[in-house]
């Protein structure tokens, strides 16, 4: 989650999103819960685990193929990434990666990972961020 972003933000920005939230870091997961409870968000539920992992003991773990759109922020480079956020994707669904400078280079790299996924980047959206920012790239694909 990034310490829930973007996943909380978009739900602050869409109150009207339900939102599957999993984390890899104990501590984060229980400030996103306080967040979302402070915040009285409905339809946030927060797992507290990996993907492409099994479940972390006593915790639930988001379900295969149920997500419209899947989202990642400083995961792991797009060629490991989207082997990890595929299997969670509905069949009509979206994977949108937050990437850096290099987004572009793991683009290229990431060719034969979305080739035998079966995903095309049918997005590219660059932007910069508010000094002292930088260039990011969003990748969009289905």
């Amino acid at each position: 989650t990034g310490a829930g972003f973007p996943g909380m933000v978009l739900k602050l920005a869409r109150p009207d999103l339900r939102l599957t939230l999993l984390e890899a870091t104990r501590k984060k997961v229980f400030f996103l819960r306080a967040l979302s409870d402070r915040l009285r968000l409905p339809d946030v539920e927060i797992h507290h685990g990996r993907a492409g992992a099994p479940p972390f003991p006593g915790e639930g773990h988001p379900r295969p193929g149920a997500f419209d759109v899947v989202t990642a922020r400083g995961v792991a480079p797009l060629p490991e990434l989207l082997p990890l956020l595929a299997p969670y994707r509905a069949p009509t669904g979206r994977l949108i990666a937050m990437k850096g400078p290099r987004g572009d280079e793991e683009l290229a790299a990431g060719e034969r990972v979305c080739h035998e996924l079966g995903l095309i980047c049918v997005e590219r959206i660059a932007y910069t961020l508010p000094p002292p920012g930088g260039e990011r790239l969003l990748l969009c694909f289905a």
